[in-house]
C-alpha cells in the first residue's frame, strides 16, 4: 500500500478542482491506498453540503488553519506575533 498526500487549498467552494480532488481521494481509497488531505480550512458539514457526500472515513485530514492557530499559541514559537 502506498501513501498519498492530496493537497487542495480551499475546499469550501465547489468547482472542477474540488470535484477532481474528491474523485481522486475516493479512487485511491477504493484501491486500498493510504490517503491524507491537506487543505486550508476543512469543515465536514460544509464539504458534504457542497459535494453532496462525505469524504471517505479512511483518510486523515490536515487543516492549515487549525495548525496555524495552534502554532501561534505554541510555547515553542519564538515570536508568535510574527506569524
Amino acid at each position: 500500500m502506498a501513501k498519498f498526500l492530496v493537497v487542495h487549498p480551499y475546499l469550501d467552494i465547489y468547482g472542477g478542482g474540488e470535484r477532481v480532488c474528491h474523485n481522486v481521494i475516493k479512487t485511491l481509497v477504493a484501491h486500498g491506498q493510504n490517503v491524507e488531505l491537506l487543505t486550508f480550512d476543512f469543515e465536514a458539514d460544509r464539504y458534504r453540503e457542497i459535494v453532496g457526500e462525505e469524504l471517505p472515513k479512511e483518510i486523515t485530514i490536515h487543516s492549515w488553519e487549525k495548525e496555524l492557530k495552534l502554532s501561534r499559541h505554541s510555547p515553542f514559537t519564538k515570536d508568535a506575533a510574527a506569524l
